[in-house]
């Protein structure tokens, strides 16, 4: 029995005074009624829920007072307390009930309902406790909303979405791309653990169970941790993932969510990268020709070593973002420039042409030069060149 019930059973066998101000001073509306059910009490909060007044609602049945209709079907519904009279239980209402008033307004409600015995242990009556649930179900609605809404964007994210459950750290909800990234079905999910959709091993040799669990740790203690992993579907084909582990729910009641991204392609995407910058940089590094790039104000971007040698450095990131001017061949910088100029303007390259140039130990000497557009797409970004020296053939 709730407080304020007890309150009033008790008050029942007290002094009239006593028990008209102790229902009056109660917060939720209160109904009473013979064993035959008619009503025999409203308090204040009871007069302006229902629209009727204790006068005008003394001596009638409690249904002719108390009109409730289920939320969602609109159906009448019995009133508690003369359900619990007739059949000498407590009966409540469902969650979805809407009161309506005397003049037509409606709000949810929620109730306790239990019967009154006089000394003697014989039913003399009932008490209805009543109090206004249009907040708390607006609440209600809002969270199933919400909730509904997480579940959608859950079922239909494009990455691979999991929730990790403790104390068994197994997986207990998993989205369509997740099982199919694993090829997972719906029989399989309560015997899965990360360990499971993993091999035994990570790529630098730790045993991916004890691993696991260490990302999980780190997850629970900082709310979130981003890694790579080494996955493996049921059948135990291999993939690498970005996972991000993300502690969510309250202190005592929480889970781990995993978000999983398989990188397979893009790991693929990076190491082809990776041998083609290693392939153009041999390249470079092999053909006996001077050869240079600069952006569209003419600064280094980049250059072979034999260039880089010619300009006095040891290696090319020494030139990256000099300009002609700031080289030993400064007095042949304007010169430079005005050629990078016209093939940038024209979008022509100018081939094959004779040049001066300074050495770092103060010589000069004569060069073959081809320029040409440097483009990103079907942009210039700049400008490339190349040489050879040709001082012997003069």
């Amino acid at each position: 029995m709730n407080k304020p019930l007890q309150q009033i059973n008790s008050t029942f066998h007290a002094s009239e005074a006593t028990l008209i101000a102790t229902l009056n001073a109660i917060g939720d509306a209160v109904i009473a009624t013979d064993a035959k059910g008619y009503v025999t009490f409203l308090n204040p909060v009871a007069e302006q829920y229902t629209g009727w007044t204790q006068a005008e609602a003394v001596g009638r049945l409690v249904d002719d007072i108390f009109h409730i209709i289920d939320k969602e079907t609109r159906q009448p519904s019995l009133a508690p307390i003369a359900e619990t009279l007739a059949h000498g239980t407590i009966k409540l209402l469902a969650r979805q009930i809407i009161m309506i008033a005397r003049n037509g307004s409606e709000f949810a409600i929620a109730d306790s309902c239990e019967l009154i015995y006089d000394g003697n242990a014989q039913i003399i009556g009932a008490v209805m406790v009543l109090h206004d649930a249009t907040t708390e179900h607006a609440l209600q609605q809002a969270l199933t909303r919400s909730e509904k809404k997480y579940q959608q964007l859950f079922d239909d994210s494009h990455d691979a979405l999991m929730l990790i459950t403790p104390p068994l750290w197994h997986f207990t909800e998993m989205n369509r791309a997740a099982r199919r990234l694993f090829g997972v079905g719906t029989v399989d999910l309560p015997l899965i653990r990360p360990c499971d959709v993993s091999p035994e091993r990570q790529p630098d040799g730790r045993w991916s169970a004890e691993k696991a669990q260490e990302m999980i740790a780190n997850a629970l203690r900082k709310g979130g941790h981003f890694f790579e992993w080494e996955h493996q579907t049921l059948k135990g084909k291999r993939f690498a993932a970005d996972v991000l582990l993300t502690r969510i729910g309250s202190t005592e009641n929480f889970q781990v969510q995993a978000t999983v991204r398989n990188i397979s392609k893009r790991t693929r995407d990076e190491t082809m990268l990776q041998k083609t910058k290693d392939f153009l940089h041999n390249l470079l590094e092999t053909v006996s020709v001077r050869i240079f790039w600069k952006d569209c104000d003419s600064r280094y971007l980049g250059s072979n070593t034999l260039f880089a040698r010619d300009a006095g450095y040891s290696s090319s990131d020494k030139l990256i973002g000099k300009t002609d001017f700031d080289m030993v061949w400064k007095a042949q910088a304007t010169a430079y420039r005005a050629d990078d100029k016209l093939v940038m303007e024209s979008a022509t390259a100018k081939l094959n042409f004779e040049e001066l140039q300074t050495t770092p130990d103060g010589r000069t000497i004569w060069l073959r030069t081809s320029k040409m557009p440097l483009r990103e797409g079907n942009r210039i970004i700049g400008v490339l060149g190349l040489y050879d020296d040709i001082t012997a053939l003069k």
